[in-house]
């Protein structure tokens, strides 16, 4: 499928008479990874309307837009059959930029056809080399398994052209780490490259802090909520969202899926807790966790949540504060519902939120921790509250629930 969009894409920009060439490896699989694209776009709206009319010509729909740099996007595209649902990373750009500097400029450079994928355009081997070393320079990496592919690829090259762009001096070095058997060479040399070729390099302030600007905006991440009473199977359907939405090429419309437990990270070790064990606080300590929790969800918003959601990351939160409005006793708030209530209502909101609903005796069956009549009066005011909500699914979760617990996944709780 990702083949047969890169020959679509390479039709359709040949028939819009604009320069353009792809930015594939030759020598990896190029069946993977993401999309790059070199397009000689004017601006933003351009490229948006350029790759819009493709998308609509295929049945391709857009997912997101995230922008890694002032003049760099990554169009997130879905295509879907059926029930057969893949993701596409398409990452364009018309000049190499890292964190706002200028690193390599595209114009003017020749094209040549992909070996692997005869029919399209990309970039020419020698300047598609430098390309993919600035970008190692950039990124920090100087692994094995990247001097290897770049050692192989260098053996192939002209080398006039790496000596008119890195100079005499700092080609021969080039050349003495490559022709070297270990990468030895390439850590020693790789600050001094990094050096002159990305930290000297200006940075354009202004057009990035538009950029974070425009993303703190408008981030394209999501947000899911899971929430339910004890017993209810949500560690075991967060156990399968995560690997339906696994980070794998054309899996899954987001790179990476962080869980988190109330506001702290969501580790894999059970706890057997029991919550409901232990007493209420009184007055003035049901005061105090009401503000220490209050603090700690805007803490965890804007410090780890929202972070990521401008990332363009996955972020699944096992309870959240709709839990403590619902069940404060759970949390050993015996007074000032009403403050909580009030106050909560400020905490930002997921994006989307799962609410488990499953037959008070079945959770009787699964936590014997609560009286069967607690717990159909617990179950009541979740359904009471969730009814109100907005952005909300409510799964029943009766059907099979015994096998829910295969693994025997037990909620956690921070006190």
């Amino acid at each position: 499928m990702r083949i047969k969009l890169i020959n679509k894409l390479n039709d359709h920009l040949n028939e819009c008479k604009i320069k353009y060439f792809f930015l594939l490896k030759k020598s990896k699989n190029s069946h993977d990874g993401d999309i790059d694209v070199y397009i000689n776009f004017k601006n933003f709206y351009h490229l948006r309307k350029l790759i819009k009319k493709f998308l609509d010509k295929n049945n391709f729909i857009l997912h997101h837009i995230i922008q890694y740099e002032f003049n760099s996007y990554s169009f997130v595209i879905c295509s879907r059959k059926k029930n057969n649902v893949k993701f596409f990373n398409l990452d364009i750009c018309n000049y190499y930029i890292f964190n706002g500097k200028k690193i390599f400029s595209f114009t003017g450079l020749k094209s040549e056809k992909n070996l692997s994928l005869q029919k399209i355009k990309n970039l020419n081997n020698e300047d598609l080399f430098i390309y993919y070393l600035l970008k190692s320079f950039a990124k920090k990496k100087f692994d094995l398994n990247r001097f290897n592919y770049l050692k192989k690829e260098f053996l192939k090259l002209n080398f006039k052209r790496l000596e008119y762009f890195f100079g005499l001096k700092d080609f021969l070095k080039l050349k003495n780490i490559f022709l070297s058997s270990s990468n030895l060479k390439f850590k020693k040399e790789f600050n001094y490259f990094r050096l002159k070729y990305i930290k000297n390099k200006k940075t354009l302030f202004i057009k990035e802090l538009i950029r974070n600007f425009k993303r703190a905006c408008y981030p394209v991440g999501l947000c899911i909520g899971i929430i339910g009473v004890d017993g209810s199977g949500k560690s075991t359907i967060i156990n399968q969202l995560v690997d339906k939405l696994s980070p794998k090429y054309d899996e899954s419309a987001f790179k990476k899926i962080l869980l988190y437990h109330l506001f702290n990270p969501k580790n894999n070790k059970s706890k057997n807790i029991t919550p409901y064990n232990k007493q209420p606080y009184g007055i003035f300590l049901s005061f105090i966790k009401i503000i220490y929790l209050y603090i700690r969800f805007i803490h965890m918003y804007y410090f780890s949540i929202l972070p990521n959601k401008i990332k363009g990351q996955l972020i699944i939160v096992d309870r959240n504060h709709y839990d403590v409005m619902i069940d404060p006793i759970r949390y050993r708030v015996g007074r000032f519902n009403v403050f909580l209530q009030f106050i909560f209502k400020f905490i930002p909101k997921p994006d989307f939120t799962i609410f488990l609903n499953v037959k008070p005796d079945l959770l009787f069956k699964r936590k014997k921790e609560l009286k069967i009549n607690q717990i159909k009066s617990l179950v009541k005011k979740y359904n009471s509250y969730t009814n109100k909500m907005h952005n909300i699914k409510k799964i029943n979760n009766n059907i099979n629930y015994c096998l829910l617990y295969t693994s025997d996944a037990a909620d956690e709780e921070d006190s």
